[in-house]
């Protein structure tokens, strides 16, 4: 990417966590850096310390709401919901906003 001179890398979704995770990324970081480009993070935390990276949240509490109740207001009385599996970070974090609307 670095060669192409892309304006930003973007990484979406999850990722596991540990510190080799932390450290390839801060050298993406800083090399993307380096050449004027930008490491965006999408739906993973944000990276320790005060590294050249632009982190995006999902918000899917706040979208499976909003999704519920646009169909609740549109009359809907019957819906279902197809999500990941039982004890998955999305359903487990993602969905229960939906059953409360």
């Amino acid at each position: 990417m670095r060669q192409q001179h892309a304006a930003a890398v973007l990484l979406v979704g999850g990722a596991r966590q540990d510190e080799a995770y932390r450290r390839r990324m801060a050298g993406y970081a800083t090399a993307l850096d380096a050449v004027g480009s930008r490491l965006v993070l999408v739906g993973r935390p944000p990276l320790p310390g005060d590294l050249p990276v632009t982190v995006v949240q999902y918000d899917n509490r706040g979208g499976a709401f909003q999704a519920a109740d646009h169909l609740l207001t549109a009359g809907h009385r019957s819906t279902l919901s197809a999500t990941a599996p039982p004890h998955s970070a999305n359903t487990t974090r993602g969905s229960r906003p939906a059953r409360l609307a």
